[in-house]
């Protein structure tokens, strides 16, 4: 008979409804690795399939590839050439779909290590919240297991629960923390075949989630981030103040309202209002007016979702001041 310490020290596996994890791998350290795919086969949540997808050749496919052997659960499609990581994610969500069966998906990076009851804590806030998608907060650590920081989302200065308009010009969720829903999936997956603006997958998925029945913040690690030479993304810890920060600097690099970050979401925005369907709601018609027009009220009116009230319009307006200086 097993106790309540023994049942506290190992939960009973969940059941439910069926979940595919999509892990994009590219020439993986392999100690990380082994432990990424420990953590991912002892979830609690049982019922689950690990779709692994090479990008392109990679120098240690024999050791990946007998990773992949070592579980039923685990299905391992090899690509041919290489792609990226948006494109191999897109490329795996796509043939995941395919199977009617799976009803929640998440992204898995091939180095982190995962909580043993993200999938079910994740699973359970996706139904109580009723959204298209979760996503959590994640622990930074290094390679060695020290931590860096405690919380991405307080290191980094994270909004938590951000509306369509922000999420448009800065992603707040990641990849590895998130889960969505079929609905998501399917769409986003329509985008493996097609060009794709500047974005990662998580972005997009994000975006999607947005458009559909929204994505909410889950406010626990479930996550451990590791940080090493290898990072397509990493961390990045922001300053309690800078001169940047207050200005909207930020704002001016790849990721931000620059005149080129504005065009190449141009030409996607069509697709993602589409997703809305015809009723389009006052956060995408704006968003529309914002991204379609060139005029300096669109920037003001974006300003006050960056939390920025009535109230602070000299800050406003000097971040205004200076994009129209640099010509953006």
């Amino acid at each position: 008979m097993t106790n309540a310490a023994d049942q506290a020290i190992h939960p009973a596996p969940e059941t439910g409804r069926q979940v595919t994890i999509v892990m994009a791998v590219y020439n993986p350290d392999l100690t990380l690795f082994h432990r990424q795919v420990r953590s991912i086969l002892d979830q609690t949540y049982s019922n689950f399939r690990l779709l692994m997808v090479t990008d392109g050749p990679q120098q240690n496919m024999a050791a990946i590839a007998s990773v992949a052997a070592s579980d039923p659960r685990i299905t391992l499609h090899k690509q041919s050439e290489n792609r990226g990581p948006t494109a191999t994610f897109l490329a795996g969500l796509a043939l995941a779909v395919g199977d009617e069966s799976n009803e929640y998906f998440l992204y898995s990076d091939q180095d982190d290590i995962w909580h043993p009851d993200k999938i079910a804590t994740l699973r359970r806030a996706i139904v109580q919240k009723n959204c298209s998608a979760v996503h959590s907060d994640a622990e930074v650590i290094r390679a060695d297991g020290t931590q860096i920081a405690p919380s991405l989302f307080a290191s980094e200065r994270r909004q938590r629960d951000v509306g369509l308009i922000d999420l448009f010009f800065c992603n707040n969720a990641t990849g590895m923390t998130m889960l969505f829903d079929r609905a998501v999936a399917q769409h986003v997956a329509a985008f493996s075949e097609q060009p794709l603006p500047k974005m990662l997958h998580d972005h997009l998925t994000a975006l999607v989630a947005a458009v559909l029945n929204g994505i909410q913040y889950v406010d626990r690690p479930l996550v451990r981030y590791i940080q090493h030479g290898g990072n397509v993304v990493g961390h990045t810890a922001s300053p309690p103040f800078s001169i940047g920060r207050f200005f909207g600097l930020s704002f001016l690099r790849s990721d931000s309202i620059t005149a080129k970050y504005i065009n190449d979401f141009r030409k996607f925005f069509p697709a993602l209002a589409a997703i809305g369907g015809a009723h389009e709601s006052a956060d995408m018609q704006e968003l529309r007016d914002i991204v379609l027009s060139n005029q300096l009220s669109s920037l003001f009116r974006l300003g006050r979702h960056f939390g920025l009230s009535p109230r602070r319009k000299p800050k406003i307006l000097a971040r205004l001041i200076l994009l129209k200086l640099l010509g953006r």
